[in-house]
């Protein structure tokens, strides 16, 4: 009892990284979730009503960043070199968005409602869309940019359907197509 030890503590250096993530419309992106990790740490935040995030003190290194697009889930990532004592800035945009304006048709030209639709966008595999309306219409939100694919049923039977090539080119297009159901 009573005695005094000193002990020496070496703190890691840091840096900071910063930046700020927007939209393709060049919209800030507000309360996106941003991550950086590599092997030893891993830290996350949300952007501000700004778009911008800040990673103060973090271990200076190379991490991989990680921002999710709110609307897809899908991620853009990155390699982000952190060196000591300096701030870094790293700004994401996010690629284009666009939808889908579906007309899904029988043979006979007569609308199709109640189709069950699906997209596959990228190398996602497909994905439910949703189901056409009683005009045979379904509107497909937050497609990105790039080739995809729609599949659509016949509402009666499903392991009956078409599938329909497409393409976005501009953030905020909306494409028409038209799927037209085996007879």
């Amino acid at each position: 009892a009573g005695q005094t030890a000193t002990v020496d503590i070496t703190l890691l250096p840091t840096g900071n990284l910063t930046g700020t993530v927007r939209h393709a419309d060049g919209t800030p992106a507000v309360s996106v979730y941003v991550e950086i990790s590599n092997s030893g740490y891993y830290y996350y935040t949300y952007t501000d009503g700004n778009g911008v995030y800040l990673f103060p003190d973090v271990v200076a290194g190379q991490y991989q960043l990680y921002v999710q697009e709110p609307n897809t889930g899908i991620p853009v990532t990155r390699q982000v070199a952190l060196p000591a004592s300096q701030t870094t800035t790293a700004d994401v945009t996010f690629f284009a968005l666009g939808s889908v304006n579906l007309l899904v048709q029988r043979a006979n030209g007569a609308a199709a409602p109640g189709s069950l639709v699906y997209i596959s966008r990228a190398a996602n595999g497909f994905e439910h869309a949703g189901y056409t309306d009683s005009s045979g219409r379904i509107l497909i939100p937050f497609v990105p940019a790039g080739a995809f694919t729609i599949r659509a049923h016949v509402p009666a039977n499903t392991s009956v359907y078409v599938d329909v090539a497409g393409q976005l080119d501009t953030n905020g297009h909306v494409v028409p197509m038209t799927a037209t159901l085996p007879a």
